[in-house]
Parts: structure tokens; C-alpha cells; sequence
């Protein structure tokens, strides 16, 4: 999972990833760092455990946010720590990928917060498909306490059809409020529909679909891989 440029403000998020594509239908939980940088400025969350840890990040330069050493390692996971301060969220990524998910044993493991599938598009023809288990891990994290926000697996291959994904999206979530943003995951993989696509178009999609998202009523963010 890596950073994704912008010249607005970034966010920092501490994700378990435990969605998997092609690997049984096991949670697997997998300590990654995601940067998010939201589109024209907005800024959700970010904040620390501790004194002055609710500072606008946006207001300063990358550079003065960011050093390689404060990331730090305990018990598997990772988090940034500055001067004694606790900085970012620790959450889980989660698809039907995973069947059945026990989120009470999630929130007691103290999970903060989760990014739950929505959809997704088909790596091949290209259909749009709900994922099985969003409305159930929906409700069910909610119940036990978790704070939620959700994503979308894109193949588009054009701004009409990521249009099309953040109006599936929006159809979905029917203006039921989220405490975390909806994400364009669109992940560039070979043998897919989208292997050849330009970086062009990539940003075009993405620009696209988050634009679209926030006239829906939710944050956008850009969660993806290299």
C-alpha cells in the first residue's frame, strides 16, 4: 500500500489488511501502512492519542509530517509515534473474501475502525457486482462499536465507467452516513481488463469517481497499490 500524490492534505491510517482475491476465504491479517491524500483539502480523522495530537496535517509540508524512523513496529502492527505521540487509527480491510467475520472479537482486539467492500467490478467482462457480505459486516461492525467507511475494487477503463462505479456505490450506500471515507481501489494487476491502461487514465478514472463521490455526500480517497 503506498501514498498516492496530491497538493492538498494527507492522512494517516493504520490498516490490518485482511482481504485476499485468489486465497481461501480465511482472514488474514496483514500489517500494512496506508497514506491516503484526499482530494482538494479535505481532511477526516488523523488524529493521535495524546496532547496536540488533533493539529490540522494539512497545514504543514509532507516533509515536516514525515520521518522514516518514527514508524514503528509492536506486536505485528505499525504506528507512527512523535515526540511521545501515538499518530493514526489501527483498522481492517474486509470483502466476502473473509465469510463470516466475528466483530466483537475484532473490536476487542482493538481494532478502531474498518473499510468494507461495497463492490466491485469483474476483472474480465466487466460487469458491476455487490459484495455478498457488505451489508452484514455493515451492521455488524456498527454493532459492535467499530466505526466504518468503505471501498470500491475498480476495473475501469475510462471516466464513464468509473462514473458508473461511484453511482453503483452511491446506489449501495443510499445516503446512510459513514464515519470513515469510500475509496477508488483500483488496482492495476496483469491478465485483468485494465492490465494495459495508461497512468493517464488511471488518473483521469480516479479524479473521476471521486468527484462524483463527493457530490454524493462522502469523502472520497485513493487507496491502491504501485
Amino acid at each position: 500500500m503506498v501514498g498516492l500524490e496530491s497538493s492538498s492534505g494527507i492522512l494517516s491510517v493504520m490498516m490490518m489488511r485482511v482481504r485476499t482475491r485468489r486465497r481461501p476465504v480465511l482472514p488474514i491479517l496483514v500489517c500494512l501502512l496506508l497514506v491516503a491524500f484526499l482530494l482538494r483539502g479535505c481532511l477526516f480523522g488523523g488524529r493521535g492519542q495524546g496532547e496536540g495530537a488533533g493539529d490540522r496535517w494539512d497545514e504543514a509540508e509532507p516533509a515536516d509530517l514525515w520521518d522514516a524512523a518514527s514508524f514503528v513496529w509492536d506486536g505485528g502492527r505499525c504506528h507512527y509515534e512523535s515526540d511521545g505521540v501515538v499518530y493514526g487509527r489501527t483498522g481492517v480491510d474486509v470483502s466476502d473474501h473473509q465469510g463470516y467475520v466475528d466483530w466483537q472479537a475484532v473490536a476487542s482486539d482493538g481494532i478502531d475502525f474498518a473499510l468494507l467492500r461495497v463492490g466491485y467490478r469483474g476483472n474480465t467482462e466487466g460487469g458491476l457486482f455487490l459484495d455478498e457480505r457488505f451489508e452484514a459486516n455493515l451492521a455488524d461492525a456498527r454493532a459492535a462499536g467499530i466505526a466504518c467507511g468503505a471501498y470500491f475494487y475498480s476495473q475501469a477503463t475510462s471516466v464513464e465507467e468509473a462514473r458508473e462505479e461511484a453511482a453503483f456505490v452511491l446506489g449501495v450506500l443510499a445516503g446512510r452516513p459513514l464515519e470513515y471515507p469510500v475509496a477508488f481501489d483500483h488496482e492495476v494487476e496483469p491478465g485483468t481488463r485494465v492490465a494495459g491502461i495508461s497512468r493517464e487514465v488511471c488518473a483521469q478514472a480516479a479524479d473521476a469517481f471521486c468527484q462524483a463521490i463527493r457530490e454524493g455526500g462522502y469523502e472520497p480517497m485513493l487507496y491502491g497499490n504501485t
